[in-house]
């Protein structure tokens, strides 16, 4: 009789979702707490790490990634000032056609203002 009460708890599903959760939230609670306490003794290795770094290496590479950037930028700025101009070209060039057309539209139209005239008249 004893022994029934235990296994008529085990074998209830509340229970094992209970248990399921409650371990998930302990596992989740140590893994978190283990984080925090790497998380505080990282800075401080990192700022050992900085301490003894070479100050004078970094300066170089950081001067050169500048000038490597810098060199891109200018490389970018002048295709696309190349772009532009090709751009303008091409505008200019459509701009023309355009003006010559619109004019051969409006010399049509006049004739074909005075034909409607003419027929008009006969």
């Amino acid at each position: 009789m004893g022994e029934s009460w235990l296994m008529q708890i085990v074998s209830d599903r509340w229970f094992v979702a209970v248990a399921a959760f409650c371990l998930g939230l302990l596992t989740g609670w140590i893994v978190w707490a283990r984080r925090q306490m790497n998380n505080e003794a990282a800075p401080r290795e990192t700022e050992a790490h900085l301490q003894h770094a070479d100050t004078h290496t970094q300066d170089t590479l950081a001067q050169s990634d500048q000038q490597e950037t810098l060199d891109a930028l200018a490389s970018e700025l002048e295709n696309a000032q190349k772009m532009l101009e090709e751009s303008q070209a091409e505008s200019d060039a459509y701009s023309n056609i355009l003006g010559d057309l619109d004019e051969a539209v409006k010399r049509a139209n006049g004739r074909l203002k005075l034909i409607v005239k003419a027929i008009k008249r006969q």
